[in-house]
């Protein structure tokens, strides 16, 4: 936190004015938790948020139904949806089994595409 008020500081730019980018949700709570513990008395906190929800409340990028989520209880449900239109709804055993791997190999792909 510190850096990030030296930061703020240098930059000449307000806490209300500052949005702090954290890898996990989890994360936001404890950051302001860790901000307001500050010894400079701050009675404005910034905003922690993740770049997805940053987005999100930004209005920017929302993700269509069969987009890539990068969270696997999404995405191999999207990828057993892909697999019935894609004409393998009569392979019900094997389905999760397929899903798993498009989902892994969707994945592999977004990491290369990135």
């Amino acid at each position: 936190m510190d850096r990030i008020r030296s930061e703020m500081a240098r930059r000449e730019i307000h806490a209300a004015q500052t949005v702090v980018l954290v890898p996990y949700a989890q994360l936001i709570r404890e950051a302001r938790k860790a901000w307001q513990t500050g010894d400079d008395g701050a009675h404005f906190v910034p905003r922690f948020e993740t770049t997805q929800n940053w987005t999100s409340s930004a209005g920017g990028f929302t993700a269509a139904p069969d987009d890539l989520r990068l969270d696997a209880a999404i995405d191999v449900l999207t990828a057993g949806s892909l697999l019935v239109r894609a004409g393998l709804a009569t392979l019900q055993n094997q389905r999760a089994l397929l899903a798993q791997r498009v989902m892994e190999a969707a994945w592999s792909l977004a990491k290369v595409a990135a």
